[in-house]
């Protein structure tokens, strides 16, 4: 997945996409686990501030789960949930 194609699904999952500030994302899919299960996942992340349904400034982000090369999940994180995030542009 490109870092094109990462972010417009990051900006389909936000309330606010013009919001976003302070954007960071993992350069490339990376493996996880193993989970209680003993799986092992491949995923992309991005932490950034967006505004929530409030309007306040928060901290989340959110991580996308693969399985055989596509998108199997997009699950929201609250907090610094990737850290593999390397800062970049949200455009």
């Amino acid at each position: 997945m490109s870092a094109g194609e990462f972010k417009a699904l990051v900006r389909q999952s936000l309330k606010n996409p013009y919001s976003v500030k302070d954007f960071a994302m993992s350069r490339e899919p990376y493996q996880i686990g193993p989970d209680g299960f003993g799986r092992t996942h491949w995923i992309m992340c991005a932490n950034y501030f967006a505004t929530n349904s409030y309007g306040g400034l928060v901290r989340s982000g959110v991580t996308v789960f693969f399985k055989d090369g596509t998108v199997e999940k997009i699950q929201p994180t609250q907090g610094q949930g990737c850290a593999n995030a390397q800062p970049t542009k949200f455009d």
